[in-house]
């Protein structure tokens, strides 16, 4: 193994992308305890303003106006009306992160998000240099923003994202089929009985967990209110992320639930909360799905958020692996179903596990030290 110094560039803080540099960065310390790495949000690197900016305008959008993200994303007349401008974009940000590709001096550089990609390939041929640079697509499917010639290898999630790679002209040669990278804790089976114990869970209960992703969107108090009306006997694991007011409000409501339900903010342990469950009601985001089919989760998805959430819901229902929901009582009611219907329950819990790639990260990592394709 030759390589040393890996770089690895995402953007926006407690995003799945930045769980993705650090699931691969710890994959390439358990394979190569001596290689030096560096991760780096890249827009923050580039311009810490700006990147508030974007990250807030970002969130605004999915929140208030998620109609305008979908009509923005991958959409092919906004993607040829604005390459002049992310042709210029890209060339002033390359020159911005010089400073940290001269003292860096990476080997080899992995981007978990589009951007860094775009920035790390006009690099490249700017400077007319030839480091081995990776795009980890972290959703099922890639978008148009992701093309770039100077990108050799990608590694995509599924073999449908590498047939829409190679349809929108990507050669076959630069394309790996390696699943979505999670930490290597995801792999590991832990007994689910002494996990309950440690997070004051029921070992007899079924247990639901309701996720909204990092930023905690979704009707998760609606959905919580309607599943605390079935008449069947389980436990709730919820988990807002970042969203402190959706928090404190559950924290006041759980007393006058009859169900127990247990609440937790911005958690570091979703591994344990996913052993711990059986059935798993979430946004369709690329790393939180990887994980659920990694833990052998029933996944329930709940209000995919536009663009590349949307595309994932239609992968995972398309292909049986996940149920959809379009709303709170439709979730509660999937739910109650699968409590009455053990064996159908037992069958999603079993499609998730054929679909999972936990070894996704480990899969990269190699590609990466052997230089295979670069």
């Amino acid at each position: 193994m030759s390589i040393r110094r890996v770089l690895l560039l995402y953007m926006f803080e407690n995003s799945g992308h930045q769980l993705a540099s650090i699931a691969i960065e710890k994959a390439l310390k358990d394979l190569d305890p001596q290689v030096e790495t560096l991760i780096v949000n890249s827009l923050d690197y580039i311009n810490p303003r700006l990147d508030r900016v974007v990250s807030n305008v970002y969130l605004s959008m999915l929140r208030r106006t998620p109609r305008i993200w979908d009509y923005l994303y991958d959409n092919p007349k906004v993607v040829r009306g604005t390459n002049g401008t992310t042709r210029v974009i890209n060339r002033l940000s390359s020159v911005r992160m010089e400073r940290l590709i001269d003292s860096f001096s990476p080997d080899t550089i992995v981007c978990t998000q589009a951007f860094p990609c775009g920035v790390m390939a006009t690099y490249k041929e700017r400077r007319r240099v030839n480091i081995p640079l990776i795009g980890v697509v972290t959703d099922y499917m890639a978008h148009a923003y992701w093309l770039y010639e100077g990108v050799n290898l990608y590694a995509v999630p599924s073999e449908v994202s590498r047939e829409d790679l190679v349809e929108r002209g990507i050669e076959e040669r630069r394309i790996r089929v390696t699943g979505i990278p999670i930490h290597p804790k995801f792999r590991q089976e832990q007994d689910r009985n002494e996990l309950r114990e440690k997070l004051n869970l029921s070992p007899c209960l079924p247990t639901i967990l309701i996720m909204g992703g990092g930023q905690g969107f979704g009707p998760l108090r609606e959905t919580i209110r309607c599943l605390d009306e079935l008449d069947c006997r389980f436990q709730m694991v919820v988990v807002s992320g970042m969203n402190k007011a959706l928090e404190k409000r559950l924290r006041k409501e759980k007393v006058r639930m009859k169900k127990p339900i247990h609440v937790f903010g911005y958690a570091g342990n979703v591994d344990e909360l996913m052993e711990a469950s059986d059935i798993i009601i979430t946004k369709p985001g690329g790393m939180t799905t990887a994980e659920a089919l990694a833990k052998g989760l029933a996944m329930v998805i709940l209000c995919p958020l536009p663009g590349q959430e949307e595309r994932n819901g239609h992968f995972l229902t398309g292909r049986g692996i996940a149920q959809r929901a379009d709303d709170a009582v439709e979730a509660a009611q999937i739910v109650s179903d699968l409590l009455r219907d053990s064996a159908k329950l037992a069958w999603l819990r079993s499609k998730a596990r054929d679909w999972a790639r936990p070894d996704a990260s480990f899969e990269i990592v190699r590609l990466a030290l052997n230089g295979s394709g670069c």
